[in-house]
């Protein structure tokens, strides 16, 4: 990674907005809603070697999704009218504090060309760069894309924590898709239908937004560095609140993007 002083003075000041300052007790209750083996109610879970990175990744992924659901079958964020209505709604979800300082960061993409080496960032650019028509494409296209860059992550990036970082993010990025674009475009039609049921606009009116992808995508990169960096996931090693905490601040990044056209 490049930039050693200017990550850890960023950690000093970011650190104690970070996820992993849940309770024990939050912990454990959020422990419970995750499959047994990746993530414990105790300090420390399970070491992965290096080619088991990206199914950490993906299970970031998979928790973000599912406390984006959960939040809207709640019928919390089909209420919210600003983003902190939002960051509440997640919380109670998720039973964690969100990191509103992630959740809701300007000028993420400079931010993490400052954190990450510079091909991790080329990496993450092209993959973000697949959102910039979402109309034009469909989510098979798109999943197919993030793919052949994950393989190269996993190939050519050495450092198994920036490895990690970056594979979260492409993770997040390809779970958001699916749960954002509509059936039409190959996605699950779950958050497209909720975002057309809340602006009260028919379906064919509304279109799937690569902002609503990438806020979240960012948010997920920028958390999973900064608790890699702190030594709550290194290398692979999981800690609960950590993990679950990138996972539902990048999902309020990303409820906060597909909703603010409405508010």
């Amino acid at each position: 990674m490049k930039n050693y002083f200017f990550k850890f003075a960023s950690l000093l000041i970011l650190l104690s907005l970070l996820m992993v300052s849940c309770s024990k007790e939050n912990i454990q209750d959020v422990s419970s809603v995750v499959e047994p083996g990746y993530i414990y109610g105790n300090s420390k879970g399970p070491s992965y070697g290096a080619a088991d990175l990206s199914a950490l990744a993906n299970k970031v992924a998979v928790m973000h999704n599912q406390s984006l659901l959960k939040a809207f079958e709640d019928n919390n964020l089909l209420k919210a009218q600003n983003k902190y209505d939002v960051a509440k709604s997640l919380n109670l979800v998720s039973q964690v504090k969100i990191n509103t300082k992630l959740a809701f960061m300007e000028n993420a993409p400079q931010y993490l060309n400052k954190l990450l080496s510079s091909s991790s960032y080329r990496y993450l650019n092209d993959a973000f760069s697949l959102c910039k028509n979402l109309n034009k494409t469909n989510y098979n296209k798109l999943t197919l894309s993030i793919d052949s860059i994950e393989a190269l992550v996993s190939k050519n990036i050495k450092d198994s924590d920036e490895k990690l970082v970056v594979l979260t993010g492409l993770a997040v990025l390809d779970s958001s898709a699916y749960f954002w674009m509509p059936v039409n475009l190959g996605g699950s039609g779950v958050g497209f239908n909720y975002v057309a049921k809340v602006s009260g606009k028919k379906p064919f009116n509304l279109k799937v937004s690569g902002e609503w992808l990438l806020a979240d995508a960012e948010s997920a990169t920028i958390g999973m560095f900064y608790v890699a960096v702190a030594g709550a996931v290194s290398a692979g090693t999981a800690t609960p609140g950590a993990l679950v905490g990138v996972a539902v601040t990048s999902a309020a990044s990303s409820a906060v993007a597909a909703l603010k056209s409405w508010w």
